[in-house]
């Protein structure tokens, strides 16, 4: 496992110092992939951060390879969102059950849609509240390890 994180994660890292981009770019590119990730709608987030590269000029690869490896934290933080969301407009919390949910959507799909793509919606403003300072909290102690370690390595 170690060795397939080398390889596939910190390995392109280190390529992509070597390539010539700074430590704040890296940064940057890192953090919103990982940011982006969080978002409480699965499928989107790839698009979001091939965009979010394009407007703020980051590098797609890493803010790619952020985005893949951070799958995981996205699946964890949905109901989180998704609640937190509910809780910002004063919505009852939900109970998502995922045997009742698919019963829902094969009964009426229509309002299965209404009904979690609300929910949705809201999760996304949880989520556009916590973004810029989990940005922050993300880009600075990864510019200080980029930095250290490109100075270390003398890339």
């Amino acid at each position: 496992m170690k060795e397939f994180f080398q390889k596939k994660l910190v390995q392109p890292i280190l390529d992509l110092l070597k390539q010539g981009l700074t430590p704040e770019k890296l940064s940057a590119s890192l953090a919103a992939g990982i940011v982006i990730c969080c978002l409480p709608v699965i499928g989107l987030t790839t698009v979001l951060c091939l965009i979010f590269a394009t407007i703020f000029r980051l590098n797609h690869v890493a803010i790619q390879l952020a985005n893949y490896f951070s799958y995981p934290l996205q699946i964890a933080l949905i109901i989180p969102f998704l609640h937190a969301g509910n809780w910002i407009f004063g919505v009852q919390r939900m109970q998502f059950n995922l045997d009742q949910m698919v019963l829902h959507f094969k009964m009426d799909w229509l309002d299965f849609f209404k009904t979690y793509g609300a929910v949705a919606a809201r999760g996304c403003v949880a989520w556009l509240i916590f973004a810029p300072l989990a940005f922050l909290v993300l880009y600075y102690p990864l510019k200080i390890i980029l930095k250290t370690t490109s100075q270390n390595k003398r890339i």
